[in-house]
């Protein structure tokens, strides 16, 4: 039996050491308390100026107090505790503001002054907010503005965020707040009063912060009445964050004491949302709490998305009081009501709890979202240490992710933490960090882990805050080039919603939006109960070996039952990767794109500075949002391309050409064997009809001058970080050029002509970021063509793009559709978010012009036709011809004075050509009507008129159609073929007129030889005479 019960002692003390190793362990581990050193000249640290660095270090910002007693010394005292343990400087450059910012708010010398700095939950930039007040003479106009700076102490910009005043030695209205609100690519959201003498007006300002960088985009603003929410003088407003990016409002109405108090209310807490992108006003309000005990009063209220991903959940705090101090009516005894109510944006109440213990004597509740699920809610009791220093004391419990009790706060017990009480989330090592104690020298800081309940990756940990349960393609996958759909499989049954969900493509810190499309674009999406997908345009993944980040804003769809938003998934938690490729070579072209009515007007300022910006844009994408949609980009066809792709046409007509001068030279040489069968009669005019011919003829000429012419609640979103896909490798094909045709809107039309460089530079740059594409295989040409079908007369400008024998770019045949789609589906696209490219008519989208065979194609009825009545006309000739060759000699003999009328006729009717005379006696077909014969002199004088007429309308014609062709966009085959025959007329004109002038210079010579001769003659024969 000994050994038995030795072996059994021996048990239990193996268990009481391992029970006592993990206690000992766990309580060891809970937290840690470390002590740095820092500068005597950082007395004291700010309670508005710290936060965790994306390297796991901190951003601390000390001050020291000057001995005015007011104002602290003007320096910013930023500095970085490092993971190591030491700390530095951190030094932002070129930066100097007013030193009136330095000063506190009261004399107190632990109260804040006008700085705020901040991260805005952004990992690689930081802010602050300060004010430009002067320093000599504070009754000048001043405001408040806020700077960006990036991890090397860069300012980057800064943005003003309104007019402040000064009052009675402070500046008023100071604490203007930034509302943290998600949208596409987070929103925030500058409030502060309107009026300082009117509290229930305030004025917002619209920011968006671009993902990845963090840079500030001004957006709209508006005002807001809270009239209504003041519904006492003394009634608190707490205002929070909504899933749909709103503001939500959260006050009270308290009743006194009457008759049958258990029957009416002396208590109710109502609720407001504001959305400023929709409504422009507060919705109406609605109760989610009232209660009948009498005294009753929120004193304060936190609220904020419930853990569950599905509406709200506030901590409310109640006063209860019991009695009132009869020497100092302003003082009350009482005790604390603590409530957690959980409801529906709709007003939907779900679930009240009601909180004791600790919680009911605490100065305030908070309630701390962790990162792996659950939540820490948090109390908090002004006190003073033991050297009569003012601090906080802290406790708290740890609730899961079923809003189930866990543990208590494991911390040291009576934790009190010195003023001003700094609480730091560090989300790289997953910890608080509370700032302990400060003396002159050093900084003690009490870490604690911070509990996971969800044991998951971070992409998966995004989804399921988003209520997804998987995406197709999945987090880090290669895709191919062109893919036209996403799948995204919820927990929940969905509906579509009104926000969006966002392609990027990210490069480093560059990031470029590929396709942005809403919930109401219901062409876009298919939904299956759970399972939604997503058409995705042609142009959206079309780079190479590029990282593309998918981003689902919140409120994109609902939880269908219930209709409440379903929350954000952020553009890290969704990754993609396009596969490699080398594209082939493709010749370069010109195209068209057609700018909308807005995009044409601003064209017109700048033209220079709009084409530039928009070949700027449009190279990032693909000044490119005023595309007209409707026109995309259409390629313009050259004459090579005309040649090219209608060498058939063109060889066809070539060889009708030819069989008409066949037929003319057949006509000619039998009209010629018909010559010496003639009467010599017809050959022979007299005097009096010569003189008639003359007066007809001198007629004709001067008329030939005249010439003619269910609950309604939304679901929080999926950030772009959350679904990343990549890509697949792939080589392009070569591509010949082209070019294309895009058109301006009127507002574009309108800028383009205001300066025309500048237009076109900054269209090329933001259309070559768009595509993408490089800059340099972007042209447009200095000519452009106004669309007369259009009601704003909006300018259509060729926009060419070069090929490339770099096979791992894209062609110009994927570069047109690309850019193409993106016109044609601006709204969805980058293009609408750049200056010049959103001047693109969508409308229009980028056009190619329309080649000869496009033309026959589209008028092949009308054509054939036309060769019909041709042939007719040509056998009807052959049928006159013959007819006028059988006719009896009597037939062919007229009367004078018929023959007469008739050719006064035929020269009235062909009086709007001179040279048409000569068919009067060119003895076309042998017919007898086109055998007169005119005197010399008339001959002559026809002649030298159709030399005038060559040069005062053939050759300006030829001129204004090289002119239309050189400064035109949409040439097609009508012109260029005006323009082919008009080049073979005048050629053929000049070798005729040419070789006309030769024989009338030498009849001129012959006829004065002639007459030379007959004088000789004359002399001779009167010399014989005498």
């Amino acid at each position: 039996m000994k050994p038995n019960s030795n072996k059994t002692l021996w048990g239990l003390l193996v268990i009481f050491t391992s029970v006592l190793t993990i206690f000992v362990t766990t309580y060891v581990s809970a937290y840690t308390i470390n002590t740095y050193n820092h500068s005597e000249g950082d007395a004291y640290i700010s309670p508005m100026g710290y936060f965790t660095l994306t390297d796991g270090s901190q951003l601390l910002r000390f001050y020291r107090p000057l001995n005015n007693g007011k104002c602290n010394e003007p320096d910013l005292h930023l500095r970085v505790l490092h993971v190591n343990g030491t700390m530095t400087p951190f030094v932002v450059q070129n930066f100097s503001i007013p030193k009136f910012n330095f000063c506190r708010i009261d004399m107190d010398v632990l109260s804040p002054d006008y700085i705020i700095v901040t991260n805005l939950n952004r990992d690689n930039i930081f802010y602050i907010l300060y004010y430009n007040i002067s320093d000599t003479d504070y009754s000048l106009p001043f405001g408040r503005f806020i700077a960006e700076v990036d991890s090397d102490g860069n300012i980057l910009g800064e943005n003003w965020l309104g007019h402040n005043n000064y009052y009675n030695g402070s500046i008023v209205g100071r604490l203007g707040k930034f509302k943290f609100i998600f949208d596409s690519s987070d929103t925030f959201y500058y409030m502060k009063l309107a009026d300082i003498h009117d509290p229930d007006t305030l004025e917002w300002q619209k920011f968006k912060i671009t993902p990845i960088t963090g840079r500030l985009q001004k957006g709209e603003s508006g005002v807001i009445s809270r009239k209504d929410l003041n519904l006492q003088y003394d009634n608190p407003i707490y205002s929070f964050l909504t899933i749909d990016s709103g503001l939500g409002f959260i006050y009270s109405k308290r009743y006194s004491s009457q008759v049958n108090a258990e029957l009416q209310p002396s208590l109710y807490i109502y609720v407001n949302f504001y959305k400023p992108e929709n409504e422009k006003k507060l919705t109406e309000p609605f109760i989610i709490y009232q209660t009948s005990t009498p005294n009753l009063s929120m004193n304060f209220a936190m609220c904020s998305v419930d853990i569950k991903g599905i509406g709200y959940q506030c901590v409310i705090q109640l006063r209860k009081t019991t009695e009132i101090d009869p020497l100092n009516k302003d003082i009350y005894y009482g005790h604390n009501l603590v409530l957690i109510v959980s409801f529906l944006s709709s007003g939907s109440v779900t679930r009240i709890v009601q909180l004791t213990g600790n919680y009911a004597k605490a100065d305030s509740v908070v309630k701390v979202p962790l990162i792996y699920g659950g939540y820490l809610l948090m109390y908090r009791n002004s006190v003073l240490d033991v050297d009569g220093v003012q601090g906080c004391l802290l406790g708290g419990d740890l609730f899961d992710t079923n809003d189930m009790f866990n543990s208590t706060w494991d911390i040291p017990p009576n934790f009190t933490i010195q003023s001003p009480c700094i609480f730091i989330y560090n989300f790289i090592y997953k910890t608080f960090d509370m700032i302990w104690k400060i003396t002159p020298t050093d900084l003690t800081i009490v870490s604690t882990d911070v509990p996971t309940f969800l044991y998951i990756e971070d992409s998966e940990l995004a989804l399921k805050s988003a209520k997804i349960s998987s995406v197709n393609p999945k987090y880090g996958e290669t895709i191919t080039l062109g893919r036209n759909t996403l799948e995204i499989n919820y927990e929940v049954p969905i509906s579509l919603s009104i926000r969006n969900i966002t392609i990027y493509q990210v490069n480093g810190t560059n990031i470029l939006m590929r396709q942005t499309t809403s919930g109401k674009a219901s062409e876009f999406f298919t939904i299956e109960q759970n399972k939604i997908t997503l058409k995705v345009l042609p142009s959206t993944f079309n780079v190479p070996s590029a990282e593309y980040h998918i981003s689902i804003d919140p409120n994109f769809v609902m939880q269908k039952e219930i209709n409440e938003p379903i929350n954000r998934l952020q553009h890290s938690s969704w990754v993609v990767i396009t596969e490699a490729f080398e594209d082939t070579y493709a010749e370069p072209f010109t195209g068209s794109i057609r700018l909308i009515p807005e995009g044409t007007k601003l064209f017109y300022q700048n033209k220079k500075e709009f084409i530039d910006q928009l070949l700027q844009e449009i190279s990032l994408i693909l000044y490119a949002s005023l595309l007209d949609q409707s026109y995309g980009y259409k390629l313009n066809a050259g004459i090579k391309e005309i040649i090219r792709d209608n060498k058939e046409t063109i060889l066809s007509a070539i060889v009708v050409l030819f069989i008409i001068i066949l037929v003319f030279l057949w006509a000619k040489r039998k009209g010629e064997r018909n010559k010496d069968n003639e009467d010599n009669e017809e050959n022979e005019k007299n005097e009096d009809e010569e003189i008639k011919y003359d007066y007809i003829e001198s007629r004709i000429i001067s008329y030939g001058f005249c010439l003619g012419w269910e609950i309604n609640e939304p679901i929080d979103r999926l950030q772009h970080s959350s679904w990343v896909v990549i890509t697949d490798a792939f080589s392009d094909t070569y591509a010949e050029s082209f070019t294309g045709s895009i058109r301006l809107i009127p507002e574009g039309t309108n800028l383009f002509y205001q300066d025309k460089k500048e237009f076109i530079d900054q269209l090329l740059q933001e259309i070559s970021l768009i595509l993408p594409v490089d800059r340099d295989r972007l042209k447009i040409k200095d000519h452009q063509q106004v669309d007369s079908s259009t009601k704003f007369e909006q300018l259509i400008i060729p926009l060419q793009i070069e090929p490339t024998r770099n096979l791992s770019q894209r062609n110009t045949n994927n570069l047109y559709h690309d850019l193409n789609h993106m016109i044609l589906n601006k709204q969805y696209t980058e293009i609408s978010n750049y200056q010049y490219a959103s001047l693109l008519d969508q409308s229009y989208g980028y056009k190619l012009n329309a080649g000869i065979k496009d033309i026959i194609r589209d008028n092949k009825e009308t054509i054939l036709a036309a060769i019909v009545v041709f042939f007719i006309i040509i056998i009807v000739f052959l049928w006159a011809k013959r007819k006028g060759e059988s006719e009896d000699s009597e037939e062919n003999e007229k009367n004078e004075d018929e023959e007469s009328d008739y050719l006064l006729w035929i020269l009235s009717w062909m009086a709007t050509n001179v040279e048409v005379l000569n068919i009067l006696s060119s003895k076309i077909g042998g017919f007898k009507m086109f055998s007169a014969n005119f005197m010399e002199n008339t001959i002559s004088i026809i002649f030298w008129f159709s030399v005038v007429n060559f040069i005062v309308k053939d050759i300006p014609q030829f001129g204004i159609q090289v002119y239309y062709i050189t400064h035109i966009i949409s040439y097609n085959v009508i012109p260029f073929l005006t323009l082919v025959t008009s080049s073979a007329m005048i050629v053929l004109n000049i070798i005729g007129k040419s070789y006309n002038i030769m024989i009338e210079c030498q009849k001129r010579r012959d006829d004065d030889d002639d007459g030379d001769d007959d004088d000789d003659d004359d002399d001779d024969k009167e010399a014989i005479e005498a």
